[in-house]
């Protein structure tokens, strides 16, 4: 029988506050597309992690962020730097990166086009800025991000 094992990281909610999908003026299409993480500072033992895409296809633009209120059960002062920046930065990112790729493939369908498929990324390789890696990811998958 396996035993059962507690994770000091706990998703409490997740919850969409931007889903946005509007005309553009500028009809070409523009490569500037972007993913971004926002953590806030912590409130005892809870903080909120965001992440978001905004970017624009097929004369349109979009923007989309998924939120989740975290707690973490450690003392923070008994793990090392890298163990903190992973529960608290790779391991939200992890667990709110699908919501994100549904949320943006499901939007941007609307469009009347193609629609934006974010492709699975390593989030270790992602967070540590390996854009390289991501661009041939990319270019690979025939997407674009």
């Amino acid at each position: 029988m396996l035993e059962e094992s507690k994770s000091c990281l706990i998703l409490e909610e997740i919850f969409i506050d931007d889903l946005s999908l509007k005309r553009s003026e500028n009809f070409e299409e523009e490569n500037n597309d972007t993913i971004f993480f926002k953590r806030s500072d912590f409130i005892g033992d809870n903080f909120i992690a965001k992440l978001g895409c905004e970017g624009y296809v097929n004369g349109y633009s979009f923007s989309v962020s998924v939120n989740g209120i975290f707690t973490l059960k450690i003392d923070k002062d008994s793990i090392n730097e890298d163990e903190e920046r992973d529960l608290i930065t790779t391991r939200p990112v992890s667990i709110l990166f699908p919501c994100l790729r549904s949320e943006v493939m499901n939007l941007t369908m609307k469009t009347n086009g193609k629609p934006v498929v974010i492709p699975i990324v390593n989030v270790d390789r992602f967070l540590n800025n390996e854009t390289e890696w991501l661009k041939s990811t990319i270019q690979k998958t025939g997407v674009r991000l």
